[in-house]
């Protein structure tokens, strides 16, 4: 099993930022990551939970189906999600205070707190830096190809 922080950039492509292609791939992993073993952490509060939130107040489709499957299989379900308050969050190591942007810190506080998760980006510099630093990060394009 694995541990999955998906930042913001999912619930963005869900929402109508997002070409139809992202919505499909990302709808597509949402739904496999249900079936298998693995299971998403989200930090509450926290802008990816903002985002969440708000893709629950669409009413029309398909956002309002995304919405529907994501709080029946995984806000609602405590093995496939797992809530972690922003004041549980372990603080960043020094090193990584020099490098992580303030909005990417409930991120990369997340993956320390959790051991052996992972998180999904599309923010190819905070993936670099995270590397650079050993921890288990992949971008977003390379997680759905593989996952």
């Amino acid at each position: 099993m694995a541990d999955l922080i998906l930042n913001e950039w999912v619930w963005s492509n869900l929402i109508d930022n997002s070409t139809e292609r992202f919505r499909d791939e990302t709808y597509s992993l949402i739904q496999k990551i249900f079936v298998g073993p693995d299971r998403l952490i989200m930090v509450r509060p926290s802008p990816s939970f903002k985002k969440a939130y708000n893709l629950c107040k669409y009413n029309q489709m398909p956002q309002r189906g995304f919405a529907k499957y994501i709080v029946l299989n995984f806000l609602l379900n405590s093995t496939k999600c797992l809530f972690l308050p922003v004041e549980d969050l372990n603080p960043l190591p020094n090193e990584l205070q020099k490098v992580v942007k303030d909005d990417d810190r409930y991120l990369v506080q997340a993956i320390i707190t959790v051991p052996n998760s992972i998180l999904v980006s599309t923010d190819g510099p905070l993936l670099i830096d995270l590397k650079k630093n050993g921890i288990s990060c992949v971008h977003r394009d390379n997680f759905i190809k593989e996952y």
